[in-house]
């Protein structure tokens, strides 16, 4: 007989199991709209590995982004999103000693020992302004104004 009613309890599965099956983001703020987009990605992904995700929100405050960790490694969290690239040291210090993994995004930095998701600002800039050199440029061949 099926149990609809049955839920899992999380702890009892950590547990046994030795995993969580949590991922936390810790977010400076989430005044923007992009950030639904960016949760609804990271929800979706994790959603199809059997993850679940656990926000924070720190207010550009790295004490109080370090507080927020410890208490979601306290939760049993496996793994950390965090944005952009001020952070204590005694954060990433606390995760690689208990050897959790981390990733910084919104910032690219390729010397980085830490991993880094983001975009390279005058790369994009230089391929806007070569994309707009080529919007402007007036077609090659028999345009009404070439003499010739």
């Amino acid at each position: 007989m099926q149990q609809r009613h049955y839920v899992p309890n999380p702890d009892a599965r950590a547990l046994s199991t030795n995993n969580s099956r949590t991922n936390a983001e810790i977010f400076p703020n989430i005044d923007s709209s992009i950030f639904s987009k960016y949760i609804a990605g990271i929800e979706e992904t994790l959603d199809n590995r059997n993850y679940s995700l656990v926000l924070a929100v720190c207010h550009g405050d790295p004490e109080q982004e370090f507080l927020a960790a410890r208490q979601l490694l306290g939760m049993a969290a496996e793994a950390f999103i965090f944005s952009g690239a001020a952070h204590l040291d005694e954060l990433t210090e606390t995760l690689t000693l208990r050897q959790v993994p981390y990733v910084f995004t919104s910032i690219w930095d390729a010397e980085s020992p830490t991993p880094t998701i983001g975009y390279v600002n005058f790369e994009i800039a230089a391929n806007i302004g070569a994309i707009s050199r080529r919007e402007r440029a007036p077609p090659a061949g028999n345009h009404p104004r070439s003499f010739g």
